[in-house]
Formats: C-alpha cells, sequence, structure tokens
C-alpha cells in the first residue's frame, strides 16, 4: 500500500520569557446575571458595556456599575461620539424592528433614532464619529447605513443579499479612508472593503472568502485584519496586515481564530482569539506573537479595547478582564525569542519535521518539545540535547490538521 502523508501545520511558535510568570490580567466585577455582547470606552475613559438586559457604565475605577436602561433590549453593539451621545444597537423584533437607540443624557433617556429607512435587522455595528453615524444591520443581508446630521436622516451607503453575512467592524484610518469588514459563513463572501468619500462609494479591498471579524490601524497607516475562520476555499483564520501604500494582504500568522484585534499607541498588536484560547499579542509588529493569559479568567474571550492610558479591557460571554498594567512606554520589551533561536522547516510538512538552532542558540542544554492538538492535549513529547545540529521529528502517526509546537528549555518556553 502506497504510505499516506499528512499534511501538518505548525500554527504557532511561543516564547514567553519566565518574566511574565506573574499575572497579567486582572478579572473585574460585572454583574452576574448580564451576560456581555459589546463594549466601548466614553470620552470619560468609562467602559460603556451592551448586555442581554441592556447597558451599564464603569465607574470609580472600574469597580462599580451605573446601569443606563434598556431593560430587556440585547444590545449587540455600544458606541459613544464626540459629543458624549451614548448609541446602542438591538436585536430585530417584532416590536422594536430597527434598533438602534441614543442617549444623550448619560443614559437617563433611550430615543429611537431610525427614522423613515427601509433597511432594518440586528444592529451589528455602530462607529460614531461627530454628527456622522455609521451603523452596520444584519438581517435580510448586509445593510450599512449612514447619517450625517444627527439622525435626522439616514441614507444606506452599502448593501448585499448575502444572509449569511454582515459587516463586523468598521473604521476610519488617519487619512481619512474608511474601512468595513465583512464576516461571512459561507462561500464567495467576506473581506475587506473601502471608502475615500466618506462612505458614498466603496471598493473591494481584498480578503475574499475570509471570515474577517474585527479591524485596527497603526500609526504608520497599515491596515489590520483578524480573521475567525475559513469563508471559502482561499480563506483561512489568521491575522493580516495590508501595509502602507500597497494593495496585496500579507499573513502575520496562520491558523488562530481572531475574534477582535487592536493596537494600541505603541503600535503593539493585540487579539482574542478561539483557538488558541486567550489573547495574543505582538511587540515587534507581526514578526513575533505570544500568548498572555497570566491571570486571564476562563471562557471564550470575544471583545478587547485600549483605553488612552494603555489599559487593555476583555470580555467573554459572562466576564470582563483588565490588564494589570498599561501596555504602553514600557521601557524594556521582553519580545518572543524562539523564532530568531530556531529555523523550523518545512511548514506545511509530511512527516517529517526539522529544527535548527541558529548559531547562537547551541548550548541550551536538554529541551523539551510539544506538538499540541486543536484540544490542547499534548499528542507527542520528545527530549533532545540541542547542541545538536539540527533535530529531525518523524511525525508519520499524526493525523492531517493544525498543531502548536511548543519548544521547552531551562530559561523558556
Amino acid at each position: 500500500m502506497k504510505k499516506q502523508y499528512y499534511l501538518i501545520t505548525i500554527l504557532l511558535l511561543f516564547s514567553v520569557n519566565h518574566v511574565f510568570s506573574q499575572d497579567f490580567w486582572e478579572q473585574l466585577y460585572f454583574p452576574d446575571s448580564s451576560n456581555i455582547y459589546s463594549i466601548t470606552i466614553d470620552n470619560q475613559q468609562e467602559l460603556i458595556i451592551g448586555t442581554e438586559s441592556g447597558v451599564y457604565r464603569s465607574i470609580v475605577n472600574d469597580t462599580n456599575w451605573d446601569y443606563l436602561g434598556l431593560n430587556n433590549e440585547i444590545v449587540h453593539s455600544v458606541a459613544v461620539n464626540f459629543n458624549g451621545d451614548i448609541y446602542a444597537g438591538t436585536s430585530r423584533s417584532l416590536n422594536n424592528p430597527k434598533g438602534l437607540f441614543r442617549s444623550t443624557d448619560n443614559g437617563a433617556s433611550w430615543n429611537n433614532v431610525l427614522h423613515d429607512i427601509d433597511a432594518y435587522g440586528n444592529v451589528a455595528k455602530i462607529f460614531a464619529i461627530g454628527d456622522t453615524i455609521f451603523v452596520s444591520l444584519w438581517m435580510e443581508g448586509v445593510r450599512l447605513i449612514r447619517t450625517t446630521d444627527n439622525c435626522q436622516n439616514w441614507d444606506l451607503v452599502f448593501s448585499n443579499n448575502h444572509v449569511s453575512e454582515f459587516i463586523s467592524d468598521i473604521i476610519k484610518i488617519n487619512t481619512g479612508a474608511i474601512y468595513i469588514s465583512l464576516k461571512a459563513y459561507s462561500d464567495s463572501m467576506g473581506g475587506v472593503y473601502k471608502s475615500t468619500d466618506d462612505g458614498d462609494t466603496w471598493e473591494f479591498a481584498g480578503l475574499f472568502n475570509h471570515m474577517v471579524s474585527g479591524l485596527d490601524f497603526n500609526s504608520s497607516g497599515d491596515i489590520f485584519a483578524g480573521v475567525w475562520g475559513w469563508g471559502g476555499p482561499e480563506g483561512h483564520p489568521g491575522l493580516f496586515v495590508l501595509r502602507n501604500g500597497q494593495t496585496d494582504w500579507d499573513t502575520l500568522i496562520w491558523g488562530p481564530q481572531v475574534s477582535d484585534v487592536v493596537i494600541n499607541s505603541d503600535d503593539d498588536i493585540y487579539f482574542t482569539s478561539a483557538w488558541p484560547l486567550g489573547v495574543v499579542r505582538s511587540l515587534d509588529n507581526g514578526e513575533t506573537f505570544e500568548l498572555i493569559n497570566e491571570g486571564l479568567s476562563s471562557g471564550l474571550k470575544d471583545n478587547i479595547v485600549c483605553n488612552v492610558e494603555g489599559f487593555l479591557y476583555v470580555t467573554s460571554i459572562i466576564t470582563l478582564d483588565k490588564s494589570i498594567n498599561t501596555t504602553v512606554s514600557i521601557s524594556e520589551k521582553h519580545i518572543s525569542t524562539t523564532k530568531k533561536q530556531w529555523m523550523v522547516y518545512p511548514n506545511p510538512f509530511k512527516d517529517i519535521l526539522t529544527l535548527k538552532p541558529n548559531r547562537d542558540n547551541k548550548s541550551l542544554g536538554m529541551i523539551k518539545i510539544n506538538i499540541i492538538n486543536q484540544t490542547g492535549n499534548i499528542v507527542t513529547s520528545k527530549k533532545f540535547l540541542s547542541s545538536k545540529n539540527e533535530i529531525r521529528l518523524n511525525l508519520y502517526n499524526l493525523i492531517s490538521g493544525m498543531y502548536i509546537l511548543e519548544i521547552e528549555s531551562e530559561n523558556n518556553i
């Protein structure tokens, strides 16, 4: 019988220096009865959170909460404009087919602000800047509506009839260009679109057939797109970047199911991931990545935001976590070094995987190599002396799939 070769992809290569053995995160109190669906930060750097039963705002250093109303409404999205007006997007219902609400008095009262427009559906995303508001609606297809006069009139500026697709994120970069991401659950959908005329017209910007879940940009004008999964034959999960001035997206990391992405003021990259579960970061513009789950509460992480001081907030459906320290202006950054210490090839590979230390990395002593599957279980574990010129792993017994390669030495994992 002809031997069957399995295509195995090494997904992530993390090196976590022991300096991070202390907790990176702390869990914040949030009312246990309220499932979390959305989060934003207002002009006073307080958290605004949308839940299955209305809107909450943090007070007193995120330790206490005010309930702002919209009882019995499932709030999928929240936003705050420059004037301090709070917007909340809800699920479509028979009693409320057009669920976009606004409060101009800090949540004391709410008004439905969708007037005389045929587009409606679940309000998936709100982007507010001044009197201009973009709203993503999802029901019978993709709908993006816009107001430029403080919600007096609305225009339909982007639409299609793909019922298994919606606009997941909206950003406006320093040049004034607007980008939207489409998260699709079927073939021949998904990707990123761009407008250079405030939303009047749109052009396709790439990542066709990708389930794009989140967007952000850095100070250089590079656009980052987190992809949750396969939207079609060309698509695959991971983090992608469209460098300023380029037309093609580069893959920064292949494999993680990215839920949301944020770039802090130091241009460090952070994203939440469904697999590997938790939060991943890069301190070197996407050259290397590492998990930072120390102290993070359990559960699938959805949204991640960063305030002006550089503190990160991460939500799951029932938990809220905050970085213990600011993530910006750190005097010394301990970045992942495994990628620089080892060459690992080929990737993807069949049967044999080769690990070769670089010239400055041949005396780490005994190392342990773990191959970890998508459920987090170690399927193969071997020990070697790293002084060898190279290490060859015979992994013919693995089934086809995606794996994490973990290299453990005396000082690093």
